[in-house]
């Protein structure tokens, strides 16, 4: 039941094109999910690597804590044989980079093109090679005596595979469901499009979220008639795919058949292969994905950006893969919002006058912040004798201002009035077509609208020889602060 609303609820999402809703999941956050996933599978490889026949649970440091309980099972020649199987995959793997220069670079007979293709061929399917090896090796040394119980092989056992049958939905299973049928599918696209926007980047290529929402929904949906649980992407299987050299998802056609084969009819021919080459296999594939470089990177350009690549990378260690993305994405959503909440603007003082220059959009969440600074202002600015002329005037730059909202303008009305009976004048300057539609309707008093620095300067109630001052400066001046 809930693999089927996951279904309907992903396909639904991807048929109304809300794929955008992956625009919040930024670089930093894909950083952090595939190096803590990459480690996290490597890690949960090590028990098969190192021979240990139980299970240990998929969460970082309860693999740990498990593979140290375990630790007297752990038998030499599956370690031994996983270490060369992961010498023999990165020794083809770039061994195939080396093939390539040789097919580009230099003129061969026909002998040699055919013996640098078949090479080229073995090292593209250097997992399969491995594979085979393997079996070959485990079916040799099974049948001698002495090495008997030093290799663990796959398991023989058999199982049926599943008939189609329809999804048992009703009221009860509803309910029991409760807010899952809403969390499971956003949990289960957000770790399937991380994986691929962390591929994408890798590879060059570019995701369209949409159509990943439908392909994902409707392989849900279909497996609910066989008792599936939701499925997503598959970090470990993504990363093997990429390192054999997958580049369509047709690949996905011969994977899926050769399993259907191995659990049906071909499981007796797969029992010879070592589970320590298989882990050989994915170890090998997921650890390169483990980027260090970029926190260093991040940090020089800005070092707040490293926050949700951390939390990411924790929480994907400590809680699970399915817990990162969605924990990074509120601390880098709250990030946002608090950079909304603090606009950035220069806060200028001239004799007698308060100047605001926004260097960006001002929205609701700062309207309280940039009053509080300029009440702050006019409350300790000196006045006569002390200074040449009292606060007179608060000029409003609105130069890179974009839009304004609803809140925006009641405030204006709010603060325009309390400036009124302080005598003080409020002017906006330089506003861009939009916004001066919206001042216009909205109709404050005690609130000017002026196209130049200059005339909004002319306003000043002071004499004539510090306005010329102020004039020529044209907008320039002290800078008090800078958010």
């Amino acid at each position: 039941t809930l693999t089927l609303f996951t279904g309907l609820v992903q396909l639904l999402l991807g048929l109304l094109n809300l794929g955008f809703l992956v625009d919040f999941i930024p670089l930093p956050i894909i950083s952090g999910f595939t190096s803590a996933a990459a480690i996290t599978i490597a890690v949960g490889q090590i028990h098969s690597f190192v021979g240990i026949s139980h299970n240990v649970r998929r969460v970082f440091f309860l693999t740990i804590y498990d593979l140290c309980h375990y630790v007297t099972e752990v038998k030499p020649g599956d370690i031994v044989f996983g270490m060369i199987c992961i010498a023999l995959v990165v020794f083809l793997k770039y061994f195939k980079v080396h093939i390539e220069h040789l097919r580009k670079t230099q003129d061969q007979t026909s002998a040699g093109r055919v013996a640098l293709k078949f090479l080229w061929l073995v090292c593209t399917a250097r997992n399969a090679v491995v594979v085979m090896t393997g079996a070959l090796v485990g079916y040799t040394l099974t049948t001698q005596a002495w090495f008997s119980g030093q290799l663990t092989l796959i398991s023989t056992e058999r199982f049926p595979l599943p008939h189609p049958q329809p999804p048992n939905v009703t009221l009860h299973s509803v309910k029991e469901i409760g807010i899952g049928i809403v969390v499971a599918p956003f949990i289960s696209f957000l770790e399937s499009i991380a994986i691929a926007k962390a591929f994408a980047r890798k590879d060059g290529y570019k995701v369209e979220p949409s159509q990943e929402l439908v392909a994902i929904g409707f392989a849900n949906v279909v497996s609910s008639f066989f008792s599936s649980y939701p499925v997503t992407g598959s970090f470990s299987r993504t990363a093997v795919n990429n390192q054999s050299g997958v580049r369509t998802p047709a690949a996905g056609i011969i994977t899926g058949s050769v399993v259907l084969l191995a659990i049906a009819v071909l499981s007796q021919f797969f029992h010879y292969i070592p589970k320590t080459s298989l882990s050989a296999i994915i170890i090998a594939a997921v650890l390169p994905m483990v980027d260090v470089r970029i926190l260093y990177r991040i940090f020089k350009i800005r070092a707040l950006d490293d926050l949700p690549l951390i939390v990411a990378f924790l929480f994907t260690l400590i809680l699970g893969i399915e817990y990162g993305v969605p924990m990074a994405v509120v601390v880098y959503v709250a990030i946002l919002l608090y950079r909304k909440a603090r606009p950035r603007h220069e806060l200028k003082l001239y004799p007698g006058v308060i100047c605001v220059v926004f260097n960006g959009g001002w929205n609701y969440p700062g309207v309280e912040y940039i009053w509080r600074r300029i009440t702050s202002e006019i409350a300790t600015a000196p006045n006569p004798p002390y200074s040449m002329r009292k606060t007179s005037l608060v000029i409003l730059d609105c130069s890179a201002m974009p839009e304004m909202d609803f809140t925006i303008v009641q405030a204006l009305k709010d603060e325009c009035s309390d400036l009124q009976k302080k005598n003080i004048q409020c002017v906006l300057v330089n506003c861009q077509p939009q916004v001066l539609k919206i001042v216009e309707r909205a109709a404050i008093k005690n609130l000017q609208l002026k196209t130049t620095m200059r005339e909004a300067m002319e306003l000043a109630s002071e004499g004539e020889e510090s306005m010329e001052v102020i004039v020529s400066t044209n907008s320039t001046g002290p800078t008090k602060s800078q958010t």
